[in-house]
């Protein structure tokens, strides 16, 4: 109940989507809640479908019967419609306790991959698994007889084919169809797979060309190496993310002790991007025209930031862009990390701090458009803004319409102008924040007005 009411509080309106047909839907925040609720819960949000609907990771959960009753574990989750639920680990023995991680989802939802404790596991180490759209769990092995430690980190678009990491020889593996392969060749040592396309084709990692001893982050296609970047003597670049149309990529290039987030693609290769102003900086998502980048990086605290990267506007912290751009207040939260984004770019979950103290996953989507332009009018002026009663109205053409809609999207009033320099009244309105819709000849131009 208390994360219910803590879901309804936090979803607050934040941007419209400026058409000439009609005034358009919302955005949206919204915590992902615990599969267990207690005082040290979290919620570590990982992957998301590409409709955005549903989203998978790891929560506290407490296991309920056997030799570890009670007791504190990660589990993988699937969250959808605002309901988060466990979706299982393998068994273990009495002398294993089970606990798992889900790392990604296939693009139509139906296929969660991760890893999970087994007994077949090294030590403390994990196997790869995949949960099928009936919700049964599959471990994947390894590339080696025994002692296991792998990881599923990505999987293609209709589930078929997973690909990870294989620990114990270092190897990046594809499975298919119940078979679990290396991807490394007596000419090329491909390590970590960390991603793949939509389609299947396309697995980023690291490839070292065996003819030549030189390292390179690439991608992986039909057994042919695509380079991204030569990594540097003394320093590492790692791809952590493909587009779903496998056209871009992004990741981290570490030098000395500073790390460089970078998106690449073929047509405009490999491009850094700057930090939020400390010495750290992933890039862990990019939208499939490549034109939203997001990830984490420290500002000059070194404290760590979910941030959002546009040509347009660069890196800036996402919190910053929701609250200046649209008005979004988080009481509060601090938004750590972006972790995932939809290939439209309009929904992105992360991870941040909670009013509570918590780590508790997130999801936000967005308008049409992230362009702060939408509230700036080209043949219109409003002022003053901020106002503690009347605003005026200065345009080119003549008025047709004025709307005045709160924060929730309902239309509060309608009043009629047909002159060229007018006034809005807003003194008997509550203090906050409101948008000014007004049709001119000219067009429709939307304005962020905050009353005080």
């Amino acid at each position: 109940m208390k994360t219910q009411l803590l879901k309804r509080i936090v979803q607050f309106i934040i941007a419209f989507v400026i058409t000439h047909a009609s005034y358009s839907q919302v955005a949206t925040f919204e915590p992902l809640g615990f599969i267990t609720n207690a005082p040290n819960a979290m919620t570590f949000a990982y992957g998301i479908s590409n409709n955005g609907e549903i989203v998978v990771g790891a929560s506290y959960s407490i296991i309920q019967d056997g030799p570890y009753a009670g007791t504190a574990v990660l589990q993988g989750f699937r969250w959808e419609n605002g309901e988060i639920a466990g979706i299982g680990m393998l068994p273990t023995t009495d002398f294993t306790i089970p606990w798992s991680f889900a790392t990604d989802i296939s693009a139509d939802g139906s296929t969660i991959v991760g890893y999970s404790m087994s007994d077949n596991a090294f030590s403390s180490g994990w196997e790869a698994v995949r949960w099928s759209a009936d919700g049964q769990i599959e471990a994947l092995g390894d590339l080696v007889d025994t002692d296991y430690w792998s990881e599923s980190k990505g999987v293609s678009g209709d589930g078929s084919v997973v690909v990870g990491l294989s620990y114990m020889i270092g190897h990046g593996f594809r499975w298919e169809n119940g078979v679990l392969e290396s991807l490394s060749t007596s000419e090329i040592y491909f390590s970590n797979a960390g991603a793949i396309s939509d389609d299947g084709t396309r697995i980023i990692g690291t490839a070292i060309i065996l003819a030549d001893n030189i390292e390179y982050a690439a991608i992986l296609e039909e057994g042919n190496i695509i380079e991204i970047a030569e990594v540097p003597i003394g320093g590492n670049i790692q791809p952590l993310n493909i587009s779903g149309n496998g056209l871009f990529v992004v990741g981290e290039k570490n030098i000395s002790d500073s790390s460089h987030g970078f998106i690449w693609s073929e047509s405009d290769g490999f491009i850094e991007l700057e930090s939020l102003g400390g010495f750290t900086i992933q890039a862990l998502a990019v939208s499939d025209d490549g034109s939203v980048v997001v990830g984490w990086s420290q500002d000059n605290l070194s404290e760590p930031h979910a941030f959002i990267w546009t040509e347009e506007n660069g890196t800036q912290k996402l919190q910053d862009v929701l609250e200046n751009t649209y008005g979004l207040e988080l009481p509060g939260w601090t938004l750590t990390a972006a972790i995932d984004i939809t290939p439209d770019g309009k929904t992105i979950i992360g991870d941040g701090i909670n009013p509570q103290g918590q780590q508790e996953g997130w999801r936000i989507v967005l308008p049409a458009t992230m362009s702060s332009d939408n509230f700036i009018g080209a043949n219109t002026q409003l002022y003053p803004n901020p106002t503690t009663g009347v605003v005026f109205l200065e345009t080119e053409g003549i008025v047709d319409n004025i709307s005045v809609y709160n924060i929730s999207g309902q239309k509060i009033t309608t009043p009629e102008f047909q002159i060229e320099k007018s006034s809005i009244d807003l003194s008997d309105f509550s203090n906050g924040l409101y948008f000014v819709e007004v049709v001119t000849e000219k067009g429709k131009e939307v304005f962020k007005v905050i009353k005080k």
